[in-house]
């Protein structure tokens, strides 16, 4: 009778072998695992457990496992939704810088230069001026002088209004009285 349920346990162990053995091999646990548990004389069920285990994914990590995928992935998020924005910011600096340089080559332009919101136009002007290289009157005959010398002019009234009556150095330096 003992060697008829000996017989029968040695198969049972074979066929529960069999089993881990593609259990182990259908869910890819490692060849350490593998051998770990194949091993004689190791119970079959811890095997089958484990490797079953492993693949039940999120719901079987403990809750500090799990606490920690989720603030790992919460800081992810956190730091692409920083960059993001900075991202943002900085197009948005950009698109400012561009549209002042658009607005300076416009100003810089001469046909702008009786708008009054121009407010480079003196600079240009007297740049473009200076550039033409003249010595005298005669040289100055061109459309593109006269506009230029109009617009000095201009200026300069603009800047004798912004100017005070007195200025510091129209006074005495020495008060007698």
């Amino acid at each position: 009778v003992c060697s008829s349920s000996s017989s029968s346990s040695s198969r049972n162990k074979a066929g529960q072998g069999a089993m881990i053995a593609h259990i182990l091999r259908r869910h890819r646990c490692s060849r350490l695992l593998c051998s770990r548990f194949l091993q004689p004389g190791h119970a079959s069920l811890p095997a089958t457990r484990t490797c079953t285990s492993q693949r039940a994914g999120f719901q079987s990590l403990s809750f500090q496992q799990k606490l920690i995928y989720v603030s790992a992935i919460f800081n992810v998020c956190a730091l692409a939704v920083v960059w993001l924005k900075r991202q943002l910011v900085m197009a948005d600096k950009e698109s400012k810088e561009v549209e002042k340089i658009d607005s300076m080559v416009s100003d810089a332009d001469m046909s702008t230069w009786s708008d009054e919101g121009n407010q480079y136009k003196c600079f240009f002007a007297a740049q473009r001026y200076h550039m033409l290289n003249t010595s005298s009157p005669d040289e100055e005959q061109s459309p593109e002088a006269k506009k230029m010398l109009e617009v000095m002019a201009q200026c300069r009234e603009e800047l004798y209004k912004e100017l005070p009556d007195e200025l510091p150095a129209m006074r005495p330096l020495h008060q007698t009285g």
